[in-house]
């Protein structure tokens, strides 16, 4: 993991104590529960955290099987396990890279890629197979491109 000197060490579960310490926010319960992923509120499971920003997405995670939640000073979690912080949507944000780090570029171009002689690449670019690097594309250094994307 590459955040800040603060950041629990990389893993796939977390307490709500870490993530708390992690996003610089105040957790309801400590250690509390272990948390294994990150979704929006529709799409959360009983292992999963997600937020909220106002009273309208609050009314939706009263249908929610999320197991915690995100959400700004002031408003009730309901009972669920929560932190608190001024900027939930960003603390979102900043979770959603934890678990699911950006991949590190490998610097290969897979044989099944498509890429046009008047694409200009970066140093360290990787691009996945079936993608399509169209004629004028600009990819920057370490520049990552998955399985079946198209840069026109």
């Amino acid at each position: 993991m590459r955040a800040g000197r603060d950041a629990p060490t990389l893993m796939t579960t977390f307490t709500l104590e870490e993530l708390a310490r992690f996003l610089g926010g105040r957790a309801s319960e400590v250690p509390g529960p272990d948390i294994r992923g990150v979704r929006p509120v529709e799409y959360a499971t009983e292992t999963d955290i997600t937020y909220v920003t106002d009273e309208v997405f609050l009314k939706k995670l009263v249908g929610s099987a999320a197991l915690a939640v995100i959400l700004p000073p002031g408003l009730d979690p309901g009972g669920r396990p929560s932190i608190q912080v001024s900027r939930p949507e960003a603390a979102f944000a900043r979770l959603t890279r934890l678990y699911y780090p950006y991949p590190e570029p490998s610097g290969e171009i897979s044989p099944r890629a498509e890429v046009h002689a008047d694409a200009r690449l970066g140093s360290d670019v990787s691009i996945g197979p079936f993608a399509v690097i169209g004629r004028g594309a600009v990819l920057g250094d370490k520049c990552v491109i998955g399985a079946h994307v198209v840069v026109g």
